[in-house]
């Protein structure tokens, strides 16, 4: 099926900008990572920019490639449907939803970095926004894709299911939390979006 999806000069400057500035922060991530990832107790001591950066660097290049992949093909898949951004905002409030429930519901998570819990709610708010829309993919396609997303969500969080698999990679412990928690406020932002796309809302 072909995806004739084509995203405007703009948008796709500000995406390619964004990649970027990821990839540099990856590569700079042994140096910038203390300062910026998300670190319970510095937060709670004042650092509030925390709350937003730690969704922004990375455990490496590794990890940095394989979500910055994730986000370009969001965007490909769903980026027309909505001005740039709107998608930031979006993606800045779901950043703010995951740091929140850490803190609220994770005291014994420290330390978080990485933009997985983000992607996983822009998916599946990319997949509502193009079923509220009726267009762009077969409704079916785009039902069963939702569907695997949260199959994927429940799986992770049953007592099983292994959260090192990727530890190899990233040394670091996965944590499927911020999946979760991404995907409720990506759903819980589809009838808001909705709303202001039906009363004033342009799509540029």
């Amino acid at each position: 099926m072909p995806l004739p999806i084509k995203s405007p000069p703009l948008r796709l400057f500000i995406l390619l900008l964004f990649v970027v500035i990821e990839l540099l922060l990856g590569v700079l991530g042994s140096w910038l990572n203390p300062s910026l990832q998300y670190a319970r107790s510095a937060i709670l001591h004042g650092e509030v920019w925390r709350v937003v950066t730690g969704h922004l660097v990375h455990l490496g290049l590794v990890h940095t490639l394989l979500n910055m992949s994730g986000l370009v093909l969001i965007m490909h898949l769903f980026g027309s449907l909505l001005p740039i951004r709107v998608w930031f905002c979006c993606g800045l409030l779901m950043a703010l939803g995951i740091s929140a429930g850490f803190l609220l519901f994770n005291p014994e998570l420290s330390y978080y970095a990485g933009m997985s819990g983000v992607l996983h709610g822009l998916l599946l708010f990319g997949i509502g926004l193009a079923l509220l829309r009726n267009e762009l993919y077969p409704r079916w396609l785009l039902v069963l894709i939702g569907c695997g997303v949260v199959g994927k969500l429940f799986s992770e969080q049953l007592p099983s299911y292994d959260i090192y698999y990727l530890q190899e990679h990233m040394h670091a412990a996965v944590i499927v939390d911020a999946h979760l928690y991404g995907a409720i406020i990506g759903l819980s932002l589809l009838p808001l979006i909705d709303f202001w796309r039906k009363h004033g809302g342009r799509k540029t």
